[in-house]
């Protein structure tokens, strides 16, 4: 598949993978749902090493990583969906089903590697939305990574097509309501209102800027900073 095609199913389905920014019931799971979680939260880092496997062009270390997910997939798929979550959860589990077929069609052609990153991209955002958190910001600073990775793919390979465009304008928008989202939580403490002085400036510069190359230097530095956002919120 495409990498156009992947852009053209993801805009589709951008409104599903639109988390809310707060889930005041996030620590009421049952402990059937915690295994779930647990397998989904198992997801995550096997995921994003694939991105940095492609990256750095280790291919056995991804194919290794696609190995070790699709267990993961299986064994999620094995559980009684139907009985160990809810209606909504048990959706977005097909969802990420869904991420993960074009993950592996990917991965069996191996001939196109962005169309490949933009797949686990989305199967990362997905992994957002189907997951629990303990921690209601643990959501949207997830969600902040997500988007700084769709953002720095969009602007590695970028193109004139409206398609593209409404990808990146739709990617900015979420990126600035979740930043918003969190930004007003970090202004409890001074090291958090020292901590936006710092992030602000690099959001606001991915949110105008042009040109592609300058946006693939924005879009990683963003990607540093959620880091250190994630470690202000003891994440």
């Amino acid at each position: 598949m495409t990498q156009q095609n992947i852009w053209a199913a993801g805009i589709l389905c951008f409104a599903m993978l639109t988390p809310p920014l707060a889930h005041a019931s996030e620590k009421e799971a049952s402990t059937p749902i915690l295994s779930t979680q647990q397998l989904l939260t198992d997801m995550e880092s096997p995921a994003e090493d694939m991105l940095d496997a492609i990256a750095h062009a280790n291919r056995p270390l991804l194919k290794h990583l696609y190995t070790q997910l699709s267990q993961q997939i299986d064994q999620l798929n094995q559980r009684d969906i139907t009985h160990d979550t809810n209606p909504l959860q048990s959706m977005n589990i097909i969802m990420q089903n869904a991420w993960f077929d074009l993950i592996s069609v990917e991965i069996q052609e191996m001939d196109d590697m962005p169309a490949l990153s933009n797949a686990i991209n989305q199967f990362s955002g997905q992994l957002i939305i189907t997951t629990s958190f303990q921690q209601p910001e643990a959501r949207t600073i997830a969600w902040m990574d997500y988007l700084g990775r769709a953002l720095l793919q969009l602007s590695e390979h970028p193109s004139a097509s409206p398609l593209q465009e409404r990808m990146l304008e739709s990617r900015r928008v979420a990126l600035q309501s979740a930043w918003d989202s969190i930004k007003h939580v970090m202004q409890r403490d001074a090291d958090g209102l020292t901590l936006i002085q710092q992030v602000d400036p690099v959001i606001q510069a991915l949110m105008v800027e042009k040109d592609a190359h300058h946006r693939v230097i924005l879009a990683n530095q963003e990607l540093d900073w959620v880091d250190r956002i994630e470690a202000y919120f003891h994440i």
